[in-house]
């Protein structure tokens, strides 16, 4: 992937506001609780690791997308 095609990594903070505008709510753990931990905490290649387990779309619109 070249740099042009990367996305910038988020702060804690604009991760938590990027959740709540994807309809997150923060009831289980408060906002303040999740940036200590996303400040603390990368769980990213954890949870990139776990995509490879699903199958992908062969045809269509979605063509090479995750099936989920």
């Amino acid at each position: 992937m070249t740099d042009a095609n990367r996305k910038p990594w988020l702060t804690a903070s604009e991760q938590i506001d990027h959740l709540k505008s994807r309809g997150v709510h923060f009831s289980l753990m408060s906002e303040e609780d999740a940036r200590a931990y996303l400040e603390k905490n990368s769980n990213y290649f954890r949870l990139r690791a776990y995509r490879l387990g699903f199958p992908k779309v062969e045809e269509g619109a979605r063509k090479g997308s995750m099936q989920i």
